[in-house]
């Protein structure tokens, strides 16, 4: 369903008990023409909150392995809108980036894919240092633009949907000036937890490529490129020192 006089752009949001978070979510992307709900058979109010808010619900079974749930979207879903916004459950688009937005796709020669900061809020408080430089590609030309596999045996210890894979933007790229709110409510125990997981996933990539077992198509780490990329590149000498 495409509701008539929006940004033409379709919303890809995915969910596994998100009721608390989404609907400040989906309450910030009424200008955009679609709005999809990715779940993972919530128990928690989230369809019902979803379909409430003139969200498209589709239902996603993680089986183990690759494509992982955004990608699986890419691959599957029929999205006819001329631009594509990947955001999470707890993020939300400012007027001012949701005017930009819409001002890109009215532009006569756009990038294929924008990077977009993060502005991150955890345990209530705006986070001033040591994320400022965070980005992510979160809006493209649909159809121009896939994720990077890593390791195509993944399991469900990471959950189903794509975490440290980064989109491989079939063009140029360009960086939005506006910047998305995360709104982390997690506790600090969660927190904590999470990231524990992350390391190990880590550790599991460094020794795949260790051992020459990367995955397929994953994006290039580069000093002079994006955010993404600058970790990247960092990370795969810090694995090389004895």
């Amino acid at each position: 369903m495409t509701r008539t006089n929006k940004a033409p752009i379709t919303v890809l949001v995915p969910t596994k008990n998100e009721a608390r978070n989404l609907q400040a979510c989906l309450e910030s992307v009424t200008f955009c023409a679609r709005v999809i709900v990715l779940d993972s058979q919530s128990d928690d109010g989230t369809v019902g909150l979803a379909e409430r808010l003139d969200a498209e619900v589709t239902q996603f079974e993680y089986k183990g392995g690759w494509p992982k749930k955004r990608q699986w979207a890419l691959d599957e879903l029929e999205i006819t809108t001329p631009w594509t916004l990947l955001l999470d459950a707890d993020e939300r688009v400012t007027d001012a980036l949701a005017t930009e937005l819409t001002e890109i796709t009215a532009r006569e020669n756009p990038a294929t894919g924008y990077w977009v900061a993060l502005r991150l809020r955890f345990l209530g408080r705006t986070l001033r240092f040591g994320a400022s430089g965070l980005r992510k590609m979160s809006f493209f030309q649909t159809g121009k633009a896939r994720f990077e596999c890593l390791l195509d045996d993944q399991t469900t210890s990471m959950s189903d949907v794509e975490i440290h894979e980064h989109l491989i933007v079939d063009g140029a790229e360009d960086s939005c000036r506006h910047a998305l709110i995360h709104e982390n409510t997690n506790s600090l125990h969660r927190y904590i937890d999470k990231h524990n997981a992350y390391s190990t996933w880590s550790a599991q990539i460094a020794k795949r490529k260790r051992h020459g077992q990367e995955g397929n198509d994953a994006r290039q780490g580069s000093p002079s490129g994006g955010q993404a990329d600058r970790r990247r590149w960092i990370m795969d000498r810090v694995w090389r020192i004895p």
